[in-house]
């Protein structure tokens, strides 16, 4: 809220002025709970705003923003006619909604506006006598959803007389309530024959023309369970073929964490890879790769190692020392069962 009133009542002026009826009442509704006199003037433009924008959403055909600005106008309680005058205007309004509802077949739709009519503070006497036929009727309809066809049309009697003319949407109703009740007697019927001779095929189709015309029939429900269990295929047990047994799957033998690591691993080198099957001397030979060889007659795969030993560039590879300063080169042929020379040693020096 501003500091000053007439600041208030300033900026009030200017919602009403912008079309922002909303704004000024919020901004009008501390001062009129302090009684300020100039206040009670700026809500009678407030109300004029509010019924000038209901009219307008009546032109528009949207009811329900007209009453939620006539609630709001209404909640300011400044006594103008056009107030009054818009609530008898939407009260007519809710009633020809009602009328119109009823005489298209909708009887919960009716039920529902009529609820919303008496939240809003209308009360007329026609609109109980709607809300009665409005409430027969949706319990014939409820009754002919379970198969009680009788019982339907006496109520549908009764909600005759409470309806005004034309009973269009009546009369359409009850002409198809007597043809469900004619094809639900036919269709009962050879359902039972077929329940009693345990036809349930025959049974199953028949409970789904029962429950085409009434839906929440219990006995017809009860029936198409049964046949449901009765006509399943039967199924047996899985039998392997004769001669073939499943081949069972190794138990894995369980290692305690710590066993599963070599020392090795322990130490912080890698794990060594399983060993390869076992190649023909013909294969190695086409495996093996080509291995550039210095001047001095060795390959290019000896390095330095600590200084006067050396190892070949596969034992480099895979991270291990050679246990001994006569190590055999693997990578090319030349230098197999030669003893590898120091760096100093290769270079003649």
């Amino acid at each position: 809220m501003p500091a000053s009133p007439w600041l208030a009542l300033r900026q009030a002026q200017e919602a009403v002025s912008a079309g922002r009826p909303d704004d000024a009442h919020r901004l009008l509704e501390p001062l009129l709970t302090e009684g300020h006199r100039r206040a009670y003037r700026m809500a009678r433009e407030v109300v004029k705003a509010y019924t000038a924008r209901a009219r307008q959403a009546l032109d528009a055909h949207n009811p329900d923003a007209a009453w939620r600005d006539l609630l709001a106008a209404e909640a300011l309680n400044t006594g103008e006619k056009s107030v009054a005058d818009l609530r008898q205007v939407l009260s007519r309004l809710a009633l020809v909604q009602v009328r119109a509802m009823l005489e298209s077949g909708r009887p919960i739709d009716a039920i529902d506006q009529i609820s919303r009519s008496r939240e809003r503070g209308v009360r007329h006497p026609e609109l109980e006598q709607l809300e009665g036929a409005a409430q027969d009727w949706a319990q014939a309809a409820e009754l002919a959803d379970r198969g009680e066809f009788l019982r339907a049309a006496a109520e549908l009697d009764r909600v005759e007389p409470k309806l005004p003319s034309p009973r269009t949407g009546l009369d359409r109703y009850r002409a198809e309530v007597a043809g469900r009740h004619a094809r639900f007697s036919e269709a009962v019927a050879r359902l039972y024959d077929a329940a009693e001779a345990k036809r349930w095929r025959e049974a199953m189709d028949t409970a789904a023309e029962v429950l085409a015309v009434a839906p929440d029939h219990r006995e017809a429900k009860a029936i198409r369970g049964k046949a449901w269990v009765a006509a399943a295929p039967e199924t047996i047990d899985f039998a392997p073929l004769e001669g073939r047994r499943p081949r069972p799957t190794p138990a894995r033998p369980w290692k305690p964490a710590a066993a599963r690591w070599s020392r090795s691993a322990r130490r912080g080198s890698r794990r060594p890879a399983p060993s390869a099957p076992p190649r023909s001397r013909a294969a190695r030979r086409s495996r093996r790769t080509p291995v550039r060889r210095s001047p001095s007659g060795f390959c290019s795969g000896w390095t330095a190692w600590a200084g006067t030993s050396c190892a070949c560039r596969a034992a480099s590879r895979s991270g291990r020392r050679p246990r001994t300063a006569r190590w055999t080169c693997r990578c090319s042929r030349r230098c197999r069962g030669r003893t590898p020379r120091s760096p100093a040693t290769a270079r003649g020096t």
